[in-house]
């Protein structure tokens, strides 16, 4: 299997003034696709091709399956175009060139975020920077359980569970 990262006919006609494209539109991406969140997304269809700031994607990136990488391309082809999140708005945009969303899916993170694997910091995910996803369980340390007001204590393990299904394999570190 073999990654196309541009069109040669676009970047023939505008080299200079065109950034690459990822072809993503179907299911090119079903080889690098290895959890049941990420076959999720590439099964909603409806894919655009993807395009990306010159030279912030490699095909060694991609070739690495680095998940961050999957699921960032996932969000960006599936999903829709969201006003910019904090991280977005204070950097430029890295390595997609607008900040998309797939709602329902890696807490609603953005691309740009996902692919950096700061999803935690995104500021248009599913309850923010501040508080867990919706679906989250949050583990205080040493219980195995919420905190014991029912909120997140400040040093909290976040289990993201939004697809509804159940971790499996979580290590807590207490």
């Amino acid at each position: 299997m073999q990654v196309v990262l541009y069109n040669p006919a676009i970047t023939a006609a505008a080299h200079a003034n065109r950034n690459p494209v990822l072809l993503v539109t179907q299911q090119q991406l079903a080889p690098w696709c290895h959890s049941p969140q990420n076959r999720a997304l590439l099964a909603v269809g409806g894919g655009v091709d993807v395009e990306f700031v010159r030279d912030s994607i490699t095909p060694e990136q991609i070739g690495s399956h680095r998940q961050s990488y999957v699921n960032g391309i996932l969000i960006q082809s599936r999903g829709g175009d969201v006003d910019p999140c904090a991280a977005c708005r204070t950097r430029d945009f890295r390595p997609f060139l607008s900040c998309h969303r797939a709602e329902g899916h890696f807490g609603g993170t953005c691309a740009n975020c996902k692919w950096r694997d700061h999803a935690a910091r995104c500021s248009v995910r599913a309850g923010g920077p501040d508080e867990p996803a919706q679906g989250a369980r949050v583990l205080g340390p040493g219980s195995g359980v919420d905190g014991a007001d029912g909120t997140a204590p400040g040093n909290a393990i976040v289990l993201d569970d939004d697809e509804g299904l159940p971790p499996q394999n979580a290590i807590i570190i207490g």
